[in-house]
């Protein structure tokens, strides 16, 4: 059995990346939120389980790119407790799909304004 806890866990992983020279705000960041997750609704989970998990990443739903950052750094933090012999749940490759990229307003506007548009008619008018 493992003595340790989730947070020394994070944390032992974040001083890890940053001796290996890694700026690792944003990671440090998202382990952090995750651990207060499992303390408010699990606190006997040692390593990331897949209820947990999971649960974190539903809460981050509507926040895509707060989701797929968790994500991937959870997954790395997974990979590592994994390098040291911890059964840590692993988000599978391709659970998560890409947002569809919103398009600028000025195309969305140019758009509705005509039924077809073309690059050429933009010019640049000199002062």
């Amino acid at each position: 059995m493992y003595s340790k806890s989730l947070p020394e866990l994070v944390s032992q992983f974040v001083s890890y990346k940053k001796a290996n020279g890694y700026q690792y705000e944003t990671g440090a960041y998202y382990l952090k939120k995750y651990v207060r997750f499992v303390m408010e609704t699990a606190p006997e989970t040692a390593v990331p389980d897949k209820a947990s998990v999971e649960g974190f990443l539903e809460r981050l739903q509507d926040t895509p790119g707060g989701l797929y950052n968790a994500a991937a750094f959870l997954r790395e933090f997974s990979r590592y407790l994994h390098a040291r012999g911890l059964k840590a749940y692993l988000i599978p490759s391709g659970r998560l799909h890409p947002p569809t990229p919103a398009q600028p307003y000025f195309l969305r506007r140019m758009r509705s304004s005509r039924s077809s548009w073309n690059a050429t008619e933009c010019r640049i008018h000199p002062i």
